[in-house]
């Protein structure tokens, strides 16, 4: 199998965003929208801290930083989380594209059905313990994380999702018309900056599955479905 990038940053995997002014917490696993939504919450008052395995917090930067994995949650009870949230189908395609991306050599013998289901056999199976935004991305039980996700951000329904966060709503960013040219830029954009022919993938994430792994995926993340809502059957071309 093509070796994936380093997609685990140990060094960082105890950074948090945080608004103390607002009173929020935002966490962004990975493949999820992370990058927009630094760039929408660098909008607003939030600071990244270093979380120490005492569960004191060092600021490190003045700005919301890009981080995916948290191992410590800080005990504001009264906080609000926000977390960005992505389809488990579409989301592993990405990370697949993501792996394959930085490769420029292809052998003949290449099988893309072959390395998409090693991937997910990889990292469905054998994944560490990042803590528990590690955990979301990897499809354990939200539930069972002990506090509740107030504002899921979907990546299929930025728009909304984001405009329903009252600080957003109330914002003058929200009421200029920003936060929908932000986003109408992000979803006119190409998530694709390499060159996929080479490997004769499909276009679509929905291409990239049939039946048996379609299963396989719901079958380690019916959680995470159930728990954001998303269709078992939406892979599926209607």
């Amino acid at each position: 199998m093509i070796p994936p990038k380093e997609i685990i940053y140990l060094e960082s995997n105890k950074l948090m965003n945080i608004s103390h002014s607002l009173g929020y917490f935002v966490f962004t696993p990975p493949k999820t929208g992370s990058t927009t939504a630094a760039k929408i919450f660098n909008n607003f008052d939030f600071q990244t801290f270093k979380i120490s395995d005492t569960n004191n917090i060092e600021l490190l930067s003045s700005k919301f930083t890009q981080t995916h994995y948290y191992n410590n949650l800080p005990d504001y009870e009264n906080y609000k989380l926000i977390c960005t949230v992505r389809n488990p189908y579409s989301k592993f395609v990405s990370l697949f594209k993501y792996t394959i991306a930085p490769e420029k050599k292809v052998i003949s013998t290449y099988n893309w059905r072959e390395e998409f289901f090693e991937l997910l056999f990889d990292n469905i199976t054998h994944h560490s313990d990042q803590g528990w935004a590690h955990e979301l991305y990897f499809g354990s039980d939200p539930s069972s994380l002990g506090r509740k996700i107030d504002y899921p951000l979907r990546i299929e329904n930025l728009f909304e999702d984001y405009s329903s966060i009252p600080f957003i709503k109330d914002s003058d960013y929200f009421k200029n018309g920003s936060l929908k040219k932000d986003l109408d830029l992000k979803l006119n954009s190409t998530d694709d900056k390499y060159d996929y022919s080479l490997y004769k993938i499909p276009n679509k994430w929905e291409d990239f599955y049939d039946q048996s792994t379609a299963d396989f995926v719901y079958s380690k993340h019916k959680s995470y479905f159930d728990y954001f809502g998303y269709d078992k059957d939406s892979w599926k071309k209607i």
